[in-house]
């Protein structure tokens, strides 16, 4: 919820919890497996944003990529990149695939 905190504070973070105003959805996914993962480990997953480039044509949307470090192999197990967009969100939405 740090986002919602950097952009507005604490009521912006209790805005997003409560599913008022607007939030986040993944658009887009594109993740590597180098090392596989088994129990018991703990993984740690960092995000960092991306710069926005010329090609980028959805203004609703932003880049980040992120990391999966592995305590008990000490590497970094799985690499992504991801869209991200801002949506509104409404109560009670429910979406269902398949």
């Amino acid at each position: 919820m740090s986002l919602g905190r950097e952009l507005g504070g604490e009521s912006k973070v209790e805005a997003m919890i409560k599913k008022q105003g607007v939030s986040l959805i993944l658009k887009s996914i594109d993740i590597v497996f180098d090392r596989e993962v088994t129990f018991p480990d703990t993984v740690l997953v960092g995000y960092r944003p991306q710069q926005p480039s010329l090609e980028d044509k959805d203004p609703a949307a932003f880049k980040v990529t992120a990391s999966a470090y592995s305590f008990a192999q000490k590497a970094i197990v799985a690499t992504s990149n991801e869209a991200l967009a801002w949506i509104p969100t409404v109560l009670n939405l429910r979406i269902v695939i398949g």
